[in-house]
């Protein structure tokens, strides 16, 4: 083997080693993005539950005061 094909197969090894260490940062980040829309969704639906209690009980209670005032 050739001092060339040495270098060359270093250089390989070296790449192989960046790749792998953005593969694993990705995959990090990924996970890190999964965790927070997990938390984003489960904010957003209770949110939307708040507010379809509140639009509830205001229209129940707009009923109840029309219906005392007759």
């Amino acid at each position: 083997m050739t001092e060339k094909e040495k270098d060359l197969y270093v250089t390989l090894g070296r790449l192989e080693g960046k790749m792998d260490a953005l593969i694993a940062i990705t995959n990090a980040h990924n996970e890190t993005i999964q965790k927070h829309d997990d938390r984003l969704r489960e904010l957003e639906q209770s949110r939307s539950a708040l507010i379809g209690a509140v639009a509830i009980l205001s229209t129940a209670i707009s009923a109840g005061v029309a219906w005392l005032a007759k």
